[in-house]
């Protein structure tokens, strides 16, 4: 089946010109059309992204204490992340962080083209969500969020796809959003910071974002309103939808009514769907009149895991009915057992373990109707761990002043075992592609990242106006490609 599907870049990551600047497009982090062309906005070095991150941040935030990292003992030792080696097969020759834009005509007469690019002191290092829309004045234009170092939302619009504005939102709550959606109208807006442990909700939304100001529509109070950082949001069965990360087990809220009002939304699941593991509910999509989440993969931490169960697995799929009933449709046994107030978690639907029954299937990270079925691609980190263990190895002697922590001391005392682990793995290299006709039963499209072990996960899936499925990979060696389905 995967030769239905044909790669329309020639060059990974773009840029013909510079195969260099190419390769430090990671990602085909968002799609979105105006008119004649399709636009891609890009992530940009996503190893220093998480590498620079990891300098500001309190590294205990991003669960990575259960390797010994925090900020506190980190200074004891007076070790920087910034000072810890990045694998030679991610860092390029000139490295230049500022996201870019490129387009593509749809009808393939010209080739990619780049319609943006960002200074290299701007702080934008990519775009992790772009939307077409047309304001009540009816003005269409593209506005592309930027992922900004600095805690600012900062967006770009354009209304000829050439020249583009970038207008200071004035929010100072986060540094990107996940997810911006069209529901009642008006483009709502989900904002995360990845400089916070804040686990407050920040969703706003707008009529015309160069000439208003952003509303946010998510109090502090506790009383009937969404909690946690919100990563996903989805418009279905007349009531805006919040998908929310919380340490204890995601969440998801819907409005009591068609419109966001303080004290009127409702949880329809928590604590994780019954496994307090799951942390991140990613990305949600719609199919048969039902509403469909899944997660990203949690490493837990050594004194969480129950009994038996391993602490690194793949993402859960859950799916949600109109009258706010959930299932299980991909999922194991829970690994921190919790107990849900809004349903109870039950075998998986679909007979699948976590992941499709890949470790490596660490992300669920799109899905996507098309064509009367239903598709669903993975982030796969299988093909990582090899040059990533020997990045740990190389910085073996830093690491060992770390704090004693079993599973740091595990990786770094057996690699005889951990080296078999990754060799046992590689069958698994590049994402998966799935596609199912009812939401329950699945059939994989795809599971070797179409031919290429390096594109390593779909970010990104686009219906064109025309009825065209693009998809947009990962792929940190070599700079993401874009695919249609023919």
């Amino acid at each position: 089946m995967a030769n239905a599907y044909k790669k329309i870049t020639k060059i990974n990551g773009f840029d013909s010109e510079n195969s260099d600047n190419g390769r430090q497009n990671n990602y085909a982090w968002s799609m979105a059309e105006l008119g004649d062309y399709l636009y891609v906005g890009t992530g940009r070095n996503l190893a220093n992204i998480i590498q620079n991150a990891l300098t500001t941040l309190d590294l205990g935030s991003l669960d990575l204490s259960s390797l010994g990292l925090t900020s506190a003992n980190l200074k004891s030792i007076n070790l920087n992340p910034s000072d810890i080696k990045l694998p030679k097969e991610f860092v390029p020759k000139k490295i230049h962080m500022g996201g870019e834009i490129w387009r593509y005509k749809k009808d393939n007469s010209c080739p990619w083209e780049r319609v943006y690019k960002a200074t290299e002191d701007s702080g934008i290092v990519g775009f992790r969500s772009m939307i077409t829309y047309t304001t009540p004045k009816g003005e269409t234009s593209l506005y592309a969020c930027c992922f900004n170092m600095s805690s600012e939302i900062l967006l770009l619009k354009s209304s000829d796809g050439i020249i583009w504005t970038l207008l200071n939102t004035g929010i100072t709550t986060g540094t990107s959003s996940r997810s911006m959606i069209i529901h009642e109208g008006k483009i709502f807006m989900s904002v995360i910071n990845e400089q916070s442990t804040d686990l407050s909700t920040f969703i706003y939304c707008n009529n015309d974002p160069e000439f208003e100001a952003w509303n946010l529509i998510t109090p502090s109070e506790v009383y009937n309103n969404p909690r946690g950082q919100a990563v996903a949001l989805c418009s279905f069965n007349g009531h805006l939808y919040a998908a929310t990360a919380l340490p204890y087990g995601f969440e998801v809220w819907r409005t009591e009514n068609s419109e966001p009002e303080i004290h009127h939304w409702k949880c329809i699941v928590d604590k994780g769907a019954g496994d307090a593991s799951n942390v991140i509910p990613l990305t949600m999509g719609i199919f048969k009149d039902h509403l469909y989440l899944g997660t990203a993969m949690h490493i837990t931490k050594d004194e969480e895991v129950s009994i038996g169960s391993v602490p690194i697995r793949g993402f859960d799929l859950i799916r949600i009915d109109k009258s706010d009933n959930w299932n299980l449709i991909v999922g194991s046994r829970p690994l921190i057992p919790s107990h849900p107030t809004t349903g109870k978690r039950a075998d998986p639907l679909s007979g699948y373990y976590s992941g499709f029954g890949e470790m490596g299937n660490a992300l669920c990270w799109q899905l996507q109707e098309f064509n009367n079925e239903f598709y669903l691609t993975t982030f796969d980190w299988s093909i990582l761990a090899e040059p990533l263990y020997a990045a740990l190895l190389e910085n073996k002697a830093k690491l060992s002043k770390l704090p004693e922590n079993k599973t740091l001391k595990f990786l770094l005392n057996n690699q005889f075992i951990v080296k078999l682990f990754i060799k046992a793995q590689k069958h698994t290299y590049g994402f998966d592609l799935w596609k199912s006709k009812d939401g329950i039963h699945w059939n994989a499209v795809n599971v070797n990242g179409f031919g290429n072990p390096h594109n390593n996960g779909i970010r990104t899936l686009f219906i064109s106006s025309e009825g065209t499925l693009y998809l947009g990979t990962s792929n940190l060696f070599e700079g993401c490609e874009v695919w249609i389905k023919e």
